[in-house]
């Protein structure tokens, strides 16, 4: 149903790699894969081409860090399984574990860590 995603919810998510969105009035109506909506409305059509980039609702945190070490894939897993995120953080996990590791972390892997990202 509606609002956002939670828990095992998330084991439904998929990627479209070629879609057409349908926008109207500033809500989108439609999404398919394939270039449907076109047909159905030729040259009145706006058209936009976000090729090799991602379209998300303006409500999603998509924001990063550059600089940490340390990972959290194991916690990604437990909260698609539906974990609370206190059970997470009171196990020693959570935030607080990448905080610790780039404590502990020396100045040459935490340059080592940055430059590999920018790289990227």
């Amino acid at each position: 149903g509606g609002g956002p995603g939670r828990g095992t919810s998330w084991s439904t998510l998929r990627t479209i790699p070629r879609a057409d969105i349908l926008i109207e009035g500033g809500v989108i109506v439609s999404i398919t894969e394939g270039p449907s909506a076109m047909r159905a409305h030729g040259a009145s059509l706006v058209m936009l081409d976000a090729g090799g980039r991602v379209l998300m609702p303006g409500f999603v945190d998509a924001h990063t860090h550059a600089l940490w070490v340390g990972d959290r894939l194991d916690e990604w897993d437990q909260k698609r399984r539906g974990v609370p995120y206190l059970d997470i953080l009171k196990a020693g996990g959570g935030i607080m574990s990448t905080v610790r590791a780039v404590r502990r972390a020396g100045p040459a892997e935490l340059e080592h860590a940055l430059r590999a990202r920018l790289r990227a």
